[in-house]
């Protein structure tokens, strides 16, 4: 997503773009993205700098970190960036710095509800749907 500086002007540039997550280059190993990007990105010029205010919208599609079971999340995320430029600079690459902010916001752990019962160890039963039938008990382990 390369805005050419040449069209941020004093009073500043917006655009609102809705693109496929693979433009900017994230991948489903990375997010699996279920809905298109829906970005609004605000710039203006400050000095030799190009300060990008920016909203993205999106659906993704994780697995609970207890059961497994696909979690489905939409988010509203705002980022701020600034890049630094001189006569020479012809575009800003947003999409390289979205892609990366998407990635770090989002948490390594999420769960189904908050109260999720996991899977069974023994029979790798989802404990949230039927009751195991090993019934395994989790060893206490002594302090």
């Amino acid at each position: 997503m390369k805005i050419l500086v040449k069209n941020i002007k004093a009073n500043g540039y917006q655009l609102h773009k809705t693109l496929d997550a693979e433009v900017i280059g994230l991948v489903k190993e990375e997010i699996n993205c279920v809905s298109p990007l829906d970005i609004k990105a605000k710039m203006e010029r400050v000095g030799n700098t190009v300060i990008a205010e920016s909203e993205v919208s999106v659906t993704c599609i994780f697995l609970c970190a207890r059961c497994l079971e696909p979690v489905e999340l939409k988010r509203v995320q705002r980022f701020y960036h600034d890049f630094e430029i001189n006569s020479l600079t012809e575009y800003i690459d947003l999409g390289e710095d979205i892609r990366q902010e998407l990635i770090l916001a989002y948490t390594p752990i999420v769960l189904c509800k908050r109260n999720c019962k996991g899977l069974c160890p023994g029979c790798g039963v989802n404990l949230n749907l039927e009751k195991c039938a090993c019934q395994m008990k989790p060893k206490l382990t002594e302090q």
